[in-house]
């Protein structure tokens, strides 16, 4: 049996006799463990670290160097099992075994070195190695004595997998290439996650020596180094022997790789607005891919019309994360065509496509209801005076149809209707963060494109709506204010339910005002085959919208499904304006593309509990009065229900033949109709009957008869009353005329023209009279030849040429 008394006996005498060479060695090992602590600092590798960009399913779209120079990714989770076994054999074949230090290593490497008469092993171990890494000191006896230490305390801290992630993360590569993954890009194109036997073992010796990647040199080492790996792990087992001869075949890559540039402008992006890391975002790496050769596939056509520029956004409507970024047009000379611009952020003029926010807003308050008639007539609003694309005027237009035919005039009338600061607000709301000067600074031109938006507030605004309704059957008729944000492009943000900039809104339209938009939007002209898309059945519904801003700079198509939203933006980044650059010449085709790429969706489904049915006239689309002859029942906006009824029907009485209107004072009641009567104002009416040949002018009093007019017989078109007028001047330095029209009901009508005072002319059928007034305010007075008669100021102003 163990005497343990006898064993403290000797231990105790053992004690008395070296006491001070015990305290001793305690004192050295205790100055010797805080010597090494205070060498250690966590994290162990602080160098700049390279912008890593991934798409939504981790695959690699875009890098950018970090600030020394360097490829270095941040640390990597995961290690291919080639490589790290490759590694293992290669550096540290005892490494799970060992506590950081591996003394029979150690030995071997001081038996080598003291027999050969220099340094010809270090006997490191991949711990070691990491802390060489990490501190970067000249190699010396008492920093390899430190590295001993420190790999204790380290083997204590972490795992061995961390360790060797730590280790594959930081390990130089060759050139500017620091850790497996940016070296994985830079030699072979591809991830470590598929790296053959061969490729792994020889990124396994390249740290040991980095020099022997550099091209056209070292190679043959290089190989030899590489093969040996390969034999020996075959002979541990870890590859099968079939595999050597075809690993041993396998080429050295040549000259470094370019990182993968699949969203230049999406990695720029997050360049300027993060710090460096590594960055999972809601791309769709081969969604990307194929817009990019679409846009390459345009580009030829383009640079015909000496347009250079373009971009694709397309948004998952129900996260707003960006699916594919595509910021501009790629092209050979980056300096003068701008194709490293972003143009999904650049602020640019919209053209039309803010048109259907209005016609929701105007639906949601109840100013309008789908087919309400708005004036399509030449107007002067001080010196404003916008015009259709097509230079022609329909006199009056369902609202709906407006917004279809992106007619300029009525969308204007609707935003005077609607009011400007009300509309920059509702923008304001929506995201439009661009719009930053005051709304007088736009004014009315706000609704033409006079203003600047960049396709992320556009497709973040449009998405939002969508998203709202599409929402709106799920939430049991509630809105989530959380439905309203702007688009996405980190993975992270897009699925968190707290959105990156949410709009605190102060109205933003009802789920019936939106149905009814999308629907006026799914009713656009489509170019080439689309046009016959209905009856072709070419494709899902699809709302979607074209602009083209002032002087041809920027053309837009804006579309979207329930799942989808597509924005295209063509162009010069320049601002130079080209005749091709029209929305649905341009962009339109790219956009319709893009959906062809898309898998199928539904269309929206109709939001009943926020509507209600109203019976409107068929002929103006006001709420019916008593008077309509005809009627139909449509489903509207709840608050259209307090829309105003028809204006235009009035209840007439004229003879049997329709010749006049009488009464019982000149006809005996037998011999009168009583008929209700379409009666647009006389402008309207001017314009109108051009386009509609059934409609009926209304018949004049019959004369001696003393009926009452129900409206004015005349109306002024231009100069409108207090219109600020500018007049030209003439290439001889003379000023110019203004020409002034009035529309009269009654055909053949004679017109007396006054201007201040003074008889100037008249008119007969054609009403238009040019005249040169003085700089100034003027009133201009119309006289019939049936007495009726119209005033007006208006204002001349000088125009400098």
């Amino acid at each position: 049996m163990l005497n343990i008394g006898r064993l403290i006996e000797r231990w105790v005498w053992f004690y008395r006799w070296h006491r001070r060479f015990i305290w001793g060695a305690a004192l050295f090992l205790g100055i010797y463990a805080l010597f090494v602590c205070l060498s250690l600092s966590f994290p162990l590798f602080e160098q700049p670290l390279s912008y890593v960009v991934y798409d939504r399913a981790g695959n690699l779209v875009g890098a950018k160097v970090a600030e020394d120079g360097q490829w270095r990714f941040p640390q990597s989770d995961t290690i291919p099992d080639k490589f790290k076994k490759a590694l293992i054999a290669f550096e540290d074949k005892r490494f799970y075994y060992h506590p950081g230090v591996d003394f029979f290593a150690l030995g071997r490497a001081l038996y080598q070195n003291i027999s050969r008469g220099r340094i010809v092993s270090g006997g490191s171990t991949l711990t070691m190695q990491i802390i060489r890494l990490s501190r970067k000191h000249e190699r010396s006896l008492v920093e390899k004595i430190r590295e001993i230490g420190l790999a204790f305390f380290l083997e204590m801290r972490f795992s061995k997998d961390e360790l060797l992630q730590l280790y594959a993360s930081n390990a130089p590569f060759g050139g500017n290439v620091v850790g497996l993954e940016a070296a994985c890009w830079r030699y072979l194109g591809r991830p470590p996650s598929d790296i053959t036997w061969a490729e792994a073992a020889m990124l396994a010796v390249l740290p040991n020596n980095p020099g022997l990647i550099h091209p056209g040199r070292n190679r043959l080492a290089l190989l030899k180094k590489r093969n040996e790996l390969l034999d020996r792990l075959v002979a541990l087992g870890c590859m099968d022997a079939s595999e050597l001869q075809a690993s041993k075949d396998e080429p050295l890559p040549e000259k470094p790789l370019p990182m993968p540039a699949l969203a230049p402008h999406l990695t720029d992006r997050i360049y300027l607005n993060h710090p460096p890391g590594k960055y999972y975002t809601t791309l769709d790496a081969s969604l990307q891919n194929a817009c990019m050769r679409l846009l390459e596939k345009y580009a030829t056509s383009f640079k015909a019309g000496d347009i250079h520029n373009a971009a694709i956004l397309v948004l998952d409507i129900e996260t707003g994360g960006a699916l594919v970024y595509v910021g501009n047009l790629p092209t050979a000379d980056s300096t003068t065509r701008q194709s490293a611009v972003d143009m999904i952020r650049a602020r640019r003029s919209p053209g039309s496509t803010l048109k259907p926010l209005l016609y929701a807003a105007l639906l949601s308050e109840g100013k309008i209801l789908p087919q309400t008639l708005v004036p399509d007539i030449p107007i002067q609003m001080g010196g404003f005076a916008p015009q259709n694309f097509n230079k022609t005027f329909d006199g009056a237009v369902p609202a709906s149809e407006a917004i279809a035919r992106s007619l300029n005039v009525p969308a204007v009338n609707m935003l005077q209707m609607y009011g400007v600061e009300k509309f920059y607000q509702y923008l304001k709301d929506l995201g439009f963060q661009s719009i930053d000067k005051p709304a007088s600074f736009y004014g009315l031109a706000l609704i033409l494109g006079g203003c600047e938006v960049s396709m992320w507030e556009l497709s973040g605004a449009y998405a939002s709506l969508a998203r709202m309704l599409n929402h709106f059957g799920l939430y049991n008729g509630k809105y989530d204010p959380d439905d309203l944000h702007s688009p996405a492009y980190l993975l992270a943000r897009a699925t968190s339910k707290n959105k990156p900039h949410k709009c605190v809104a102060h109205f933003i339209p009802d789920a019936g005002s939106v149905w009814h938009m999308l629907n006026a939007m799914e009713e656009v002209q489509r170019p080439g085959e689309e046009a016959v898309w209905k009856q072709l059945n070419l494709r899902d519904k699809l709302a979607w919208k074209t602009g083209t801003s002032y002087g041809y700079r920027d053309a837009w198509a804006i579309g979207m499904n329930t799942r989808y939203l597509v924005c295209v933006w063509v162009g010069n980044a320049t601002g130079e304006g080209r005749p091709g650059i029209i929305g649905l010449q341009a962009a339109a085709p790219i956009m319709l593309d893009v959906f062809q790429m898309l898998p199928p969706s539904q269309w929206f489904q109709p939001p009943y509990d926020a509507m209600s049915r109203v019976v409107i006239c068929r002929q103006s689309g006001y709420k019916a009065s008593s008077v309509c002859p005809d009627t139909i029942s449509i489903w509207v906006p709840s608050a259209g229900k307090q829309s105003g009824q028809c204006p235009y029907h009035h209840l007439i009485h004229t003879d049997l033949e329709y010749k006049y209107q009488a009464t019982a004072n000149c006809l005996p009641p037998e011999n009168l109709r009583h008929e209700p009567w379409f009666i647009l104002p006389p402008a309207l009416e001017y314009y109108y009957r051009r386009n509609h040949p059934e409609y009926r002018p209304l018949p004049p009093p019959m004369p001696g008869c003393g009926v009452q007019e129900h409206l004015s017989p005349m109306q002024l078109i231009y100069p409108g009353r207090d219109a600020v007028v500018y007049l030209p001047r003439l290439p001889q330095g003379e000023r110019g005329e203004i020409v002034a029209e009035v529309a009269h009901r009654r055909p053949g009508a004679i017109i007396y023209w006054h201007l201040d005072g003074s008889f100037y002319g008249f008119t007969t059928e054609v009403h238009k009279l040019a005249f040169k007034p003085s700089v100034g305010v003027h009133t201009l007075l119309l006289l019939d030849d049936q007495g009726n008669s119209l005033e007006c100021s208006f204002s001349v102003m000088d125009k400098v040429p």
